[in-house]
C-alpha cells in the first residue's frame, strides 16, 4: 500500500496540504496500518509549523480608536466620527469596515452590506459622517473593522465604541419668578427637559459663564438699581446642546419695610432712622444707590414715588 503527500503552492511558505491520496490498495483496508500512519508523519510534521494554512492569515488591526471622540462617558455634537488604527499582523489586501448601533455586531460575509465599505491595505484612518437616525439623541454608535487578505479571508473583527452623538438640545424648557420684588435676591422656578447644567445670568450672551447642575429651584440676585430687570437662563445637556429662555421681574427699590409696597411707614422708617432711632427689621434692599446705608437718597427715592415722579 502506498501513498504520498500532495503539496501545492499555497501561504505557508509557498506550500498547501491535501489529503493523502491514495495510489495502490484495496477498499476496506485497516486504516491502522503501520504503512498508512507513516505515510501521515510528513504532513503532519509540517502542519505543525504551518498551524495557519487552513486559517486566517492576516491579524486584528492594533491601537483602534477614536481621533474624534475621546470619550465613551459622555455625548458629543460633533456627528462626524474618526477613527485610527495600526497595521494588523500578517499581510492584508484591504479592510472591511462600517457604522452601526449594534455592539455586537461581527463582520463576516455581510461585505455586499451597503453600510460596510471597503478601504484598500494603505489605509490607517477613516472619518464618516453619521446620518442615521438623522437627529439623534445621545444615540451610540459603534466601529466595527476586519482586515481582509488576498484570498478574501477575513481576520479577526475589531469593535470600538460606544461614540455617543447628541444634536437634540433640551426641550420644554421655562423660568418663572415673581413679577415684582422689593429684594434682589429672588427664587426662581426652571423646568426643562433633557437639562444636565443651567447658566444663569443679568446680560444676554454673557461671555463669563459657569454652569452649575440642573436644578427645578434657583435663587438668584438682581442687578442693582430699581426698574424691569431680566434674567437669562441657559439649558444645557451633556452634550452642550443649549436652549434658552428668560423671566422679567420688577425690582422695587426704597421698600424700608419690606412688605412689597412703597409707601408713608417707609418714609417714616428711614426719617427715624436718620434722627438716630433705632429701628428694627430694615429691609437692606432698600439701598437705592448702592453705598451699603439706609439714609437721604432713600427718603428722597420714597417721597418720589409715593409723589408719582419716580421708580
Amino acid at each position: 500500500m502506498l501513498f504520498f503527500l500532495q503539496i501545492t503552492h499555497g501561504v505557508c511558505g509557498g506550500l498547501r496540504f491535501a489529503p493523502p491520496t491514495l495510489l495502490h490498495g484495496e477498499q476496506g483496508t485497516n486504516m491502522t496500518d503501520r504503512k498508512y500512519v507513516r505515510s501521515l508523519l510528513p504532513g503532519a510534521f509540517l502542519m505543525m509549523f504551518c498551524g495557519n494554512a487552513f486559517g486566517q492569515n492576516v491579524g486584528a488591526v492594533q491601537n483602534l480608536e477614536s481621533t474624534s471622540h475621546d470619550s465613551p462617558l459622555r455625548p458629543f455634537q460633533e456627528t462626524r466620527i474618526c477613527m485610527a488604527w495600526d497595521y494588523p499582523e500578517g499581510e492584508p489586501y484591504g479592510y472591511y469596515a462600517r457604522f452601526d448601533q449594534n455592539p455586537d455586531h461581527v463582520i463576516d460575509d455581510d461585505s455586499d452590506d451597503h453600510r460596510t465599505i471597503f478601504l484598500d491595505m494603505n489605509t490607517r484612518d477613516v472619518c464618516l459622517t453619521m446620518t442615521d437616525p438623522g437627529e439623534p439623541d445621545d444615540v451610540a454608535f459603534y466601529f466595527h473593522i476586519a482586515a481582509v487578505d488576498s484570498e478574501t479571508d477575513l481576520g479577526p473583527a475589531a469593535t470600538a465604541g460606544p461614540f455617543r452623538i447628541d444634536v437634540v438640545p433640551p426641550s420644554d424648557v421655562g423660568v418663572t419668578g415673581p413679577e415684582t420684588t422689593s429684594v434682589r435676591t429672588v427664587t426662581m422656578t426652571l423646568r426643562a427637559t433633557g437639562a444636565s447644567k443651567v447658566y444663569i445670568s443679568n446680560t444676554e450672551n454673557d461671555s463669563s459663564r459657569s454652569y452649575e447642575s440642573f436644578a427645578e429651584s434657583e435663587t438668584w440676585t438682581l442687578s442693582e438699581g430699581g426698574g424691569e430687570k431680566t434674567v437669562y437662563v441657559s439649558f444645557i445637556d451633556d452634550a452642550f446642546n443649549e436652549t434658552a429662555a428668560s423671566v422679567t421681574v420688577t425690582y422695587i427699590t426704597g421698600d424700608a419695610d419690606g412688605d412689597g409696597l412703597i409707601g408713608l411707614r417707609d418714609a417714616v422708617m428711614v426719617l427715624r432712622i436718620l434722627s438716630g432711632m433705632a429701628v428694627e427689621d430694615v429691609n437692606p434692599d432698600a439701598d437705592v444707590n448702592a453705598d451699603g446705608k439706609i439714609g437721604i437718597p432713600e427718603a428722597a427715592h420714597i417721597l418720589r414715588m409715593i409723589a408719582g415722579t419716580g421708580f
